[in-house]
């Protein structure tokens, strides 16, 4: 009995190039930008865990990680504002990127300030009016603060977090973004 062997014909050749050059065109297009290799966007991503600041100066690495190990290197314009929230668990949305960053980057479009040591804080900017300070929060919501420092109390303007006690005194608070055109904290 004799081997059969196959046969590639000219007509199978030039189908098979045509199904693999489809196929290759439809992967992400890999692109030259600023000098950093990156492919286009992975996907929509929200991701949740403790905020973490690796690295030394002058580029330090702002770090999601979550509670089984997993971790993403924050990017993009609230990455500073994220660094401002380590020890914090956070909620990070955006899309998965690859850049110059070691790892999967997640190119923040917005966060949810999750806990701070257990608690949940409030979220808003420091403002100050006749009837003292109060947290100019999202949606319009105003919450009265008491027992505000005077190290707070310079922070008016400032988006910040605060932790309350019982009685709506300030327990704990951080400086997030300082007021328009003032450096950071």
């Amino acid at each position: 009995m004799r081997a059969v062997r196959p046969v590639l014909s000219v007509l199978s050749l030039l189908s098979l190039f045509l199904v693999c050059g489809t196929v290759a065109g439809c992967a992400p297009e890999t692109r030259v930008g600023e000098g950093v290799d990156w492919v286009g966007e992975i996907g929509p991503e929200s991701f949740e865990g403790m905020v973490r600041v690796v690295g030394s100066e002058p580029f330090p690495f702002t770090i999601v990680q979550a509670e089984d190990g997993r971790s993403r290197i924050v990017t993009g314009v609230f990455r500073d504002e994220v660094r401002r929230l380590a020890g914090a668990q956070v909620r990070v949305t955006g899309r998965l990127v690859q850049g110059e960053q070691p790892g999967t980057a997640l190119e923040a479009s917005s966060y949810e300030l999750v806990s701070v040591d257990g608690e949940r804080p409030l979220l808003g900017r420091l403002e100050r009016d006749v009837d003292g300070f109060h947290l100019a929060r999202p949606g319009g919501r105003v919450t009265r603060l008491d027992s505000v420092s005077g190290q707070l109390a310079r922070r008016v303007g400032s988006l910040i977090w605060v932790v309350l006690d019982e009685r709506g005194g300030v327990s704990g608070y951080g400086v997030i973004r300082d007021p328009e055109g003032e450096g950071a904290a």
